[in-house]
């Protein structure tokens, strides 16, 4: 079961589930807040644990290896810790499962750039192919394929659908739990790993072995020349650390 961060959706995953479902069967779905799901709140890692869990029951899936990229290591950790029967293993890609209190910022920008200036500036940016691709190529790095004209539009549309723009003012930063919380994945008798872009420049150098430290993880698997998206520029190396998780 693989649960994308923020700004992604389902669609990010898209590189890693085809080798992945070589294998096996492979879900993923959108985080609430993003992709194509419904801009419904409250837009945390605790709400989105339930959904998730939620997801698995629909699909009656009694237990699943969960991967979270960026802030979806939150989700797939407060699931595990809220149904660790349900869990066969956990991954984080890029990510600390940390509640890093970035919501800071957003509320700064709300107060500074007020509607209908924030609105107009949202949906420039949005509509620009040349800001899309800027951003692409800062995240993923040159290791990355290019995106054409479809690629954009992949990564544009999940900030269209109805509700997405207001959605984006109401959210706190980069969802997360406490380092306590954390921490408790340790005593969680289920196979863990933690994989990195060697490149990345979200997170400190130190984050990945102070990561699989903390959650009682081996030490961590580094992606050689990879940013802050592996999932995209290395879905082979993502794929085969993913794979090789101890059966439960």
């Amino acid at each position: 079961m693989l649960v994308h961060g923020a700004a992604e959706s389902s669609d990010t995953w898209a590189p890693v589930a085809e080798r992945l479902a070589a294998r096996y069967r492979v879900y993923a779905f959108d985080v609430s807040g993003w992709g194509y799901s419904e801009r419904r709140g409250p837009f945390d890692a605790e709400h989105g644990a339930a959904q998730l869990i939620g997801v698995m029951d629909a699909l009656r899936l009694p237990r699943a290896t969960l991967v979270g990229h960026s802030s979806g290591a939150g989700i797939v950790a407060a699931a595990a810790l809220r149904a660790p029967g349900r869990v066969g293993g956990l991954v984080f890609v890029d990510g600390d499962a940390l509640d890093t209190g970035a919501g800071a910022g957003a509320d700064d920008v709300r107060k500074i750039v007020r509607n209908p200036y924030r609105t107009t500036l949202l949906r420039l940016g949005i509509r620009s192919d040349w800001v899309i691709r800027k951003i692409y190529g800062s995240q993923c790095g040159p290791a990355c394929p290019r995106l054409d004209r479809a690629g954009v539009d992949r990564w544009r549309r999940p900030f269209q659908v109805a509700g997405a723009e207001s959605a984006l003012w109401r959210m706190e930063g980069v969802v997360g739990l406490p380092e306590r919380r954390v921490g408790e994945l340790a005593r969680l008798n289920v196979p863990k790993s933690v994989v990195f872009g060697a490149d990345d420049d979200v997170f400190s150098r130190s984050a990945p072995y102070d990561t699989a430290r903390l959650i009682g993880a081996p030490a961590p698997t580094i992606v050689p020349d990879a940013r802050h998206l592996p999932i995209v520029s290395h879905p082979d190396r993502v794929a085969t650390a993913i794979t090789a998780l101890p059966p439960r």
